[in-house]
This record gives C-alpha cells, sequence and structure tokens, in this order.
C-alpha cells in the first residue's frame, strides 16, 4: 500500500534536497517506474519551488485584505 504524499511544511534549503523529497513522494504514489519516467519534470518544479521560496515572504507574514492596502 503506498504512503500518503510528503508534506512540505517548509521547503529545504536546495534544490537537490527538495528534487529528492518530491522523487520520494513520487515513488511512494506511482511506483519506481513512473518516478523515473517523471524524473525531468520532478527537477523542473524542484527548481521552480526553489526560487518560489526564495521570493516568498516568511510564514509569519500573513497578508491582510484590509483598506491599508488599497490606496
Amino acid at each position: 500500500m503506498p504512503q500518503p504524499p510528503v508534506s512540505f511544511p517548509s521547503l529545504p534549503s536546495s534544490t537537490q534536497l527538495l528534487l529528492q523529497e518530491l522523487t520520494r513522494a513520487a515513488v511512494n504514489l506511482w511506483g519506481q517506474d513512473r518516478a523515473d519516467a517523471l524524473a525531468e519534470i520532478l527537477d523542473e518544479h524542484a527548481q521552480h519551488l526553489f526560487d518560489l521560496s526564495s521570493i516568498t515572504p516568511p510564514s509569519v507574514e500573513a497578508p491582510t485584505l484590509g483598506r491599508q492596502n488599497h490606496p
């Protein structure tokens, strides 16, 4: 029986660590053959997630929809 998907409460500090986590999740979900077939896509997603993590605000900052955000 497959294990539940891996959650990412905080992203790993490097693309390689993130790729390892994504690959492990893919193996748990779909098996090694499918994970191997998705290797290029997983690598691309790892890079995108890592790039996004470097520009997003820290998790302690919560966005607000209040009046202060409007001119």
